[in-house]
């Protein structure tokens, strides 16, 4: 069965190939990997809710958890709310009228969450978790380096404690 640690594993991976310069490369690499982590979720909600439906849950309660008016395929064409998005998160101008709401959410992203403490944390976590399906730690922490690498290694023994055992933080 398809595991969330896989999709854990694609999602350090696009963070570990964004750091790229290769114009060829980078692109290529984090959409086959932003792509997997994709698909390892989809499937892994169609089997969540696979198993709730044998348990006889209410067809309409699961379809309103799945959301599926927010589904859309990967492949689609971009439309006005990845346009208005994209514009809020570069800092372009908005549309007169933006009725996606997805500038006003690009652009507070922006302006009201340090982008590069939760980059950190965001990697930090991603590499931790991937790095206990390697036996490898150099391999599974690759070239990410900094404050990220450092929360990294704290969190790795954190996260390599039984479920019974009480965090040890330091």
């Amino acid at each position: 069965m398809t595991t969330i640690t896989e999709a854990v594993k694609s999602l350090a991976e696009v963070s570990r190939y964004a750091d790229g310069d290769d114009p060829f490369d980078v692109p290529r690499m984090v959409l086959y990997r932003l792509g997997d982590a994709i698909d390892t979720l989809s499937q892994i909600s169609r089997v969540v809710a696979l198993h709730y439906r044998e348990e006889g849950r209410a067809e309409h309660d699961l379809r309103s958890y799945l959301q599926p008016g927010q589904e859309r395929a990967r492949t689609a064409a971009p439309d006005d709310s990845d346009r208005a998005y994209l514009a809020g998160l570069l800092g372009r101008p908005g549309a007169e009228q933006d009725e996606t709401g997805m500038y006003g959410w690009g652009k507070s992203i922006v302006e009201h969450f340090d982008t590069e403490v939760q980059e950190i944390s965001t990697r930090a976590a991603l590499y931790a978790l991937s790095s206990r399906l390697d036996e490898e730690l150099s391999y599974s922490l690759g070239d990410l380096q900094g404050p990220a690498r450092e929360l990294a290694l704290q969190l790795i023994p954190l996260l390599a404690q039984k479920e019974h055992e009480e965090p040890v933080l330091t």
